[in-house]
């Protein structure tokens, strides 16, 4: 039995769609919760922007799990990663993993301050050989979706793979972008 938390960002009037984020988790979830994060508005990106977490038990293992949908927009792409690393400050020396569409290229400036954080790029970790792309996910041509493990956890990591990577009959994939999923 899986566990689901949704964290709805925002609603499109026009056609009384929703727009968020999912953790879906086969462990036991101890707690919630999400950010919303700043916008600096402009013509570029109109979207809301939000970061969940949850506390996750898996093997007697407790860490959390940040998932993410960052600004395309370099300016606001900016904000988006100072204030991730801000808030997962307040978990220091606990295991984090952050994912999730960053919506920048894996030599984007910005996402290296991951790195400089003590996150390590998972997939780089486990298929160095593979180029991970994610998106478009008709025929994917660049890697903008991320798996991010602090030391703490980063080891206890067996697996990532892309998921979601095959239309239903009608040639409708489940998402524009692929999907990661991971085993720890």
């Amino acid at each position: 039995d899986a566990k689901i938390i949704t964290q709805p960002a925002m609603h499109y009037q026009a056609n009384g769609f929703w727009e968020g984020l999912t953790i879906i988790s086969k462990n036991d979830i101890m707690e919630t919760g999400s950010i919303f994060h700043s916008h600096i508005h402009n013509q570029k990106d109109m979207n809301k922007r939000v970061t969940q977490y949850s506390a996750i038990v898996s093997n007697n293992l407790v860490f959390f799990l940040f998932n993410t949908h960052f600004s395309y927009d370099e300016m606001n792409l900016r904000s988006n990663i100072g204030e991730v690393m801000s808030y997962t400050d307040r978990f220091a020396g606990y295991p984090m993993i952050l994912l999730g569409d960053m919506n920048a290229t894996p030599n984007n400036e910005n996402i290296h301050k991951l790195t400089m954080q003590g996150f390590i790029d998972i997939w780089n970790k486990l298929n160095p050989e593979n180029d991970g792309f994610s998106y478009p996910s008709k025929e994917p041509i660049k890697r903008i979706d991320f798996c991010w493990a602090n030391e703490a956890i980063a080891n206890e990591i067996k697996e990532i793979k892309l998921i979601g990577n095959k239309p239903n009959k009608d040639g409708i994939y489940p998402s524009d972008h692929l999907g990661l999923a991971i085993e720890i």
